[in-house]
């Protein structure tokens, strides 16, 4: 049975994922949220500690008084108190979870989830064989927290929760797998779906070598590098990996609109400005093209992670099949007693605003002189290119 802890800050939609996986896929889930609720209402020796380290007043109908918790958390001098609340709790809830997975072990599960708020801030990895942090832009998860019914919070206790998790980038570097959760719940589905299969290929198969998992690699033709391709970079820089390639791939027979040359010096001048000055340190973008299969480039530069950028369910559909045939060749690639399927697909989704870009897109408008309107597409740097690219042509 693989063990699955799923986490994400206040707000991130983490809760959501885990009973959607439970509806649509029949993965049984382990709520500690729940758990917690329930050891305050009915746990008489959790009832016993509290009132030995507290008074009787912490019981209130035969109930935990929340708020009373809540004051004595708050309360600076008596962090002693709280934090043997804390362990005391954290234990009952492990025993809780220990009996939960023993359960399902006999009932012959292959999965179950955990739905953990702080499995990091605890180090609580160990309990679990895979890891997934669930993740979204800052102001979109504010927006959805403060817009909550229930529990109702206002901002300041959002900011006092979300200040109480590790930041963004870090639970990103430290979990097993991401999913962006700034799209619609299917989307996010869709990508727990593409990670839990991967898990079960990890499960069955021998392990890649270390030298495999140093570097990810983001491929596209960027003909030209759109706002959209630089989201997805900035996506991809939050993995744990010291080296990720930006790659253009050369196709033979499709007529670009800028060469391969000029393309790789947009990278590197949209690189430069918006992405390398927010590297964390060691890591580093390379800019390469290649020829051939994508499989074949990332053997060459030993990566087995391959990030791919979704606009929307469509794109999810055909990303999924190209992920499915890359699989498929990359095993073969490598030496039959070590293989392992294709490491992992990274799906990135884009920020909502930018769903509509495309290079595709950004080439049409440019074609019909809506010169502004590229800059809903691409910067003014690669507009203005576009811009003496046509002019050149149409002289």
């Amino acid at each position: 049975m693989i063990k699955i802890g799923l986490t994400g800050s206040i707000g991130s939609g983490k809760s959501t994922l885990a009973r959607k996986a439970s509806e649509e896929l029949g993965i049984p889930v382990f709520d500690a949220d729940d758990a917690v609720n329930n050891l305050y209402n009915n746990n008489e020796e959790l009832k016993s500690f509290l009132i030995d380290k507290t008074d009787t007043t912490i019981i209130q109908n035969g109930r935990v008084d929340r708020r009373a918790l809540k004051n004595l958390m708050e309360d600076s001098s008596r962090q002693e108190t709280w934090q043997s609340i804390v362990s005391e709790v954290r234990k009952h809830v492990w025993e809780e979870y220990d009996s939960f997975v023993k359960e399902q072990e006999a009932n012959k599960q292959e999965y179950i989830i955990a739905d953990v708020p702080f499995l990091f801030e605890e180090a609580s990895e160990n309990r679990f064989d895979y890891t997934v942090n669930v993740f979204l832009p800052y102001e979109e998860q504010k927006q959805r927290t403060l817009a909550r019914e229930k529990p109702k919070i206002n901002e300041a206790d959002f900011e006092q929760r979300y200040n109480t998790f590790m930041s963004i980038d870090k639970r990103n570097q430290r979990a097993d797998f991401t999913i962006n959760n700034s799209g619609e719940i299917d989307a996010s589905m869709l990508q727990l779906r593409s990670h839990i299969a991967h898990m079960q290929d990890d499960n069955n198969l021998s392990p890649l070598p270390n030298t495999f998992n140093q570097a990810a690699v983001y491929v596209g033709s960027f003909d030209p590098i759109t706002l959209g391709h630089i989201d997805v970079v900035k996506s991809a820089t939050k993995m744990p990996y010291s080296k990720l390639y930006v790659a253009i791939g050369i196709n033979p027979k499709k007529q670009p609109m800028f060469t391969t040359e000029e393309r790789l010096a947009m990278i590197e001048r949209e690189m430069d400005r918006d992405v390398r000055p927010h590297l964390p340190e060691g890591q580093e973008i390379i800019v390469t093209s290649y020829e051939g299969l994508t499989v074949d480039f990332m053997r060459e530069v030993k990566s087995s992670f391959c990030v791919r950028g979704l606009r929307g369910i469509k794109d999810l559909e055909e990303e999924g099949d190209l992920a499915s045939v890359n699989k498929g060749l990359y095993t073969d690639e490598l030496d039959k007693n070590n293989a392992q399927s294709f490491s992992q697909a990274y799906f990135a989704t884009s920020d909502p605003k930018l769903r509509h870009v495309s290079s595709s897109f950004a080439r049409e408008i440019c074609s019909t002189k809506k010169d502004l309107s590229l800059l809903r597409y691409v910067s003014s740097d690669v507009a203005a290119k576009m811009i003496n690219k046509r002019n050149k042509h149409n002289k």
